[in-house]
């Protein structure tokens, strides 16, 4: 719990696994993280990048194509050409995250409405 003048937070500790910015589990390699004032929440977004993943106890680049879902922020993501892929808990995951730098494409995914269901 934390106190002050104006304020009172009180924090519950969950044994479960991490969770997003819409308070759900996050997913390794499944869960990106985006500025919230560009990008949609709870976006459906396909990637295309080189991501590192641990091969035998060294680390490789390789090609990632797929779907993910935008379901998390970050304190360091705050312009259009950032996105964090979330890959999970632990030494290993920390140090894959940490070398993580490469350019990429993303593409959400929107359902286009009808204007005949919009009485138009």
């Amino acid at each position: 719990m934390y106190r002050s003048e104006s304020a009172l937070c009180v924090f519950r500790q969950d044994k479960g696994s991490p969770r997003g910015s819409l308070n759900e589990p996050v997913i390794s390699y499944r869960t990106i993280a985006t500025d919230k004032t560009i990008f949609p929440r709870a976006s459906l977004v396909f990637i295309d990048t080189y991501l590192p993943k641990d091969v035998g106890g060294s680390t490789k680049e390789i090609v990632f194509r797929g779907f993910v879902l935008d379901q998390d922020t970050g304190g360091a993501i705050r312009a259009p050409g950032r996105c964090d892929v979330y890959m999970g808990e632990g030494d290993t995951a920390g140090l894959l995250a940490g070398r993580t730098y490469q350019e990429g494409k993303m593409y959400y995914l929107f359902l286009k409405t009808d204007a005949s269901m919009l009485g138009l």
